[in-house]
C-alpha cells in the first residue's frame, strides 16, 4: 500500500507552549481518526521504518523525522508538553498529501452496450459501456476490475438474459458466491447478485456465467437503459 506525506507537523516546523516557551520534549500522538487508537507511521514512503508514537520534539521543538501515513486512512493528530498536557492543538480526520481514496473514491459502473451470446463457462463478461470508473480500475479488454485501495466493497451484479434451452444459470462472482436462476428456451429472465467482501489492493473484482444447457444470450439494454440490462456496479465502503 502506498504512503503518503502528512499534510501537517512538518520537519523543520518549531512549537510553542501556550505561553510562548519553545515545546522542547513536546509530544505528537497519532491515533486512527475520531479515537485514542493508536496507529503507526513512518519515516519514509518505503513504509520500512516506523516513527515512535508519540513523535518527541527536540530540545528546539522541532521534529527531526518526516511523518508518512498510509493511503486510504484517516488520522488524528495530538500535541502536548513533555508531560503529555495537552497544549490545544488536536488535528483531526486528516489524510496524506495527494491521497485520493477519500476525495476521488473508487467507484465503478458499467453495462453491456450489445447483446453477447455463446456459451458461457465462467470467463469475466467483458462489459463495453462504462459509465463510471473514478480510479480508471476497469479493463474492458479483460473484463477485470483491479481494486486500486484495501478495503470493503459493495459488489452489484445484475444479469438479464435467455438461454436456447430449459436449463440453470449460474452467476458467479471473483469471492465465489452465487446467485441461480432458471429459465425456459427463448424466455427472458433476470438475475441480480450483491455481496460486501474485503478486498486487498490489486486484487481483481469480476462476474462470469455458466449454463447448464444450450447456450447463453446476455442481453445488454431491453428497455433502452441499463436499469434492467446488464451491468456490474462497485463501489468503495471503507478504506483499510
Amino acid at each position: 500500500m502506498p504512503a503518503y506525506l502528512a499534510p501537517v507537523f512538518s520537519v523543520g516546523a518549531q512549537f510553542f507552549t501556550n505561553q510562548g516557551v519553545i515545546l522542547a520534549g513536546g509530544k505528537i500522538f497519532v491515533y486512527q481518526a475520531g479515537t485514542t487508537t493508536p496507529v503507526t507511521t513512518w519515516t519514509s514512503p518505503a513504509q520500512t521504518v516506523a516513527n515512535t508514537n508519540p513523535l518527541v520534539l527536540d530540545s528546539a521543538g522541532r521534529l527531526t523525522t518526516p511523518i508518512w501515513v498510509a493511503a486510504g486512512a484517516q488520522y488524528k493528530f495530538v500535541l502536548t508538553d513533555s508531560t503529555g498536557a495537552s497544549v490545544g492543538m488536536t488535528l483531526d480526520n486528516i489524510s496524506g498529501i495527494n491521497d485520493a481514496t477519500y476525495t476521488n473514491p473508487p467507484a465503478f459502473s458499467a453495462c453491456l452496450s450489445t447483446d453477447y451470446s455463446g456459451s458461457a463457462a465462467y470467463t469475466p463478461i467483458k462489459f463495453q459501456e462504462v459509465n463510471l470508473d473514478n480510479r480508471s480500475a476497469y479493463s474492458a479488454a479483460t473484463g477485470l476490475y483491479t481494486v486500486p485501495v484495501t478495503g470493503t466493497y459493495l459488489v452489484t451484479v445484475n444479469v438479464n438474459f435467455v438461454t436456447s434451452a430449459s436449463s440453470f444459470v449460474l452467476l458467479n462472482s471473483s469471492v465465489k458466491q452465487y446467485a441461480k436462476a432458471a429459465s425456459t428456451a427463448a424466455a427472458s429472465a433476470f438475475l441480480a447478485h450483491t455481496h460486501v467482501a474485503q478486498y486487498a489492493a490489486n486484487s481483481t473484482i469480476s462476474a462470469s456465467m455458466s449454463v447448464n444447457a444450450g447456450t447463453l444470450t446476455l442481453v445488454s439494454k431491453p428497455d433502452g437503459g441499463p436499469t434492467r440490462g446488464t451491468s456490474m456496479n462497485i463501489a468503495l465502503l471503507s478504506a483499510s
